[in-house]
């Protein structure tokens, strides 16, 4: 094995036995950040506001989701952050709800570690085959630009899973790019879509979901399993209805409500 593997498994090892060793403070942020933390783009004044706004604005959306189902974040006494990464929503969320009331999950078995050691939360490394994955069942789930990234059936599979993981009135809150993404794409993300705009926005309106797969040799994941996904409130409204019947009920929907760009979506058990 080269030099550059050696460093590569002592990094695993690192963060599999003490997973916030390779992680640093940053002032006005609560909580270490792991140095692989995707979220925080370097540690510029700007992106680290950026972070920490992103953060402040799902919790808002959280709270206002909890209220529109009679709830509030103190009686929360289970709650599940998933697709946490290294805890960007989670370092927020628990200044809000206690930490031993949180499971933070993620396919990224680094990740739910660091969280899990770092902020005193229960953690489930979570898998792509979803329908395999014991997840338990919650007051309050979490779901943070997770739908934003799944194919049609990934999509079903995910509001399937986590529909079925609520408690009595328990509240589910997600996110998705809508409208205000689907409408924009000439200029959004630096232009990727640019040539497909007209396309994927006539989807969109047509179908209620568009999805584009990542290109697998840029990003290492399995092609057409991952991309990007724009979602439209009705469908969202139809696959609920279509599930659960009146056993879930979209309670609240707000246009750009997390951080200005995705959409966010209420859905109660009732």
């Amino acid at each position: 094995m080269d030099a550059a593997g050696l460093r590569t498994r002592a990094e695993a090892w690192i963060d599999r036995l003490q997973p916030a060793r390779r992680s640093r403070l940053i002032p006005g942020v609560p909580g270490r950040v792991h140095l692989r933390d995707a979220m925080l783009y370097d540690d510029s004044p700007p992106s680290v506001e950026a972070y920490l706004r992103a953060g402040r604005s799902a919790v808002a959306a959280i709270q206002q989701g909890l209220s529109a189902c009679g709830r509030r974040s103190t009686d929360v006494r289970s709650a599940l952050d998933f697709g946490c990464g290294h805890g960007r929503v989670l370092r927020q969320l628990r200044q809000e709800i206690a930490a031993r009331h949180i499971t933070a999950c993620d396919t990224d078995a680094t990740a739910v570690r660091f969280c899990g050691a770092e902020f005193g939360v229960h953690m489930i490394v979570s898998r792509p085959e979803i329908e395999s994955v014991r997840l338990g069942s919650y007051d309050l789930i979490w779901v943070g630009s997770v739908f934003t990234h799944l194919d049609r059936s990934g999509v079903d599979a995910l509001l399937r899973k986590l529909g079925g993981a609520l408690q009595p009135r328990g509240v589910l809150v997600f996110s998705s790019q809508g409208e205000f993404s689907a409408a924009n794409l000439s200029h959004l993300y630096g232009g990727t879509y640019r040539d497909e705009a007209e396309q994927i926005y006539r989807e969109y309106r047509e179908d209620g979901i568009a999805f584009r797969p990542y290109d697998a040799s840029v990003i290492g994941t399995p092609g057409g399993v991952y991309g990007m996904t724009w979602l439209a409130r009705d469908y969202v409204e139809k696959r609920v209805a279509a599930f659960f019947g009146g056993a879930l009920v979209l309670r609240h929907f707000e246009s750009q409500g997390w951080d200005g760009h995705h959409d966010v979506f209420t859905v109660q058990r009732a």
